[in-house]
């Protein structure tokens, strides 16, 4: 008898089941690395209107009294977010700390917070 060359059934199905598994890791980590894009994406945005903000206050020769908040909104690179700054006395005489902290909705989890010092 001649020997039979090929795959079986089974041999197929394995090689199917492998392929399909290691095609889902694939598709989990394309999407796993989209998602951190987008997020380091917005928090680029929050982070440059945050340096706005501060550079606005530097320039303006004007420091904000201690206890002050002022809020507004701005659009960057296509997302619209709103920043939050606050102002209070520091740990040495006459220096004031800015807080700004930027989120993508009034009143939300904060995407970046940065601080400046003013005297």
């Amino acid at each position: 008898m001649r020997a039979v060359r090929g795959f079986t059934l089974i041999e197929v199905l394995v090689a199917l089941a492998v392929v399909a598994i290691g095609l889902g890791a694939v598709i989990y980590t394309v999407g796993a690395a989209a998602r951190t894009s987008a997020g380091l994406q917005a928090r680029t945005y929050a982070t440059w209107v945050a340096q706005n903000r501060l550079a606005t206050l530097r320039l303006s020769n004007v420091t904000p009294s201690r206890g002050s908040r002022a809020s507004g909104e701005a659009d960057m690179g296509g997302e619209h977010l709103y920043w939050l700054q606050t102002a209070r006395g520091a740990s040495a005489a006459g220096i004031t700390e800015v807080t700004v902290a930027v989120s993508r909705t009034r009143g939300g989890a904060a995407l970046v917070t940065l601080r400046g010092y003013f005297r």
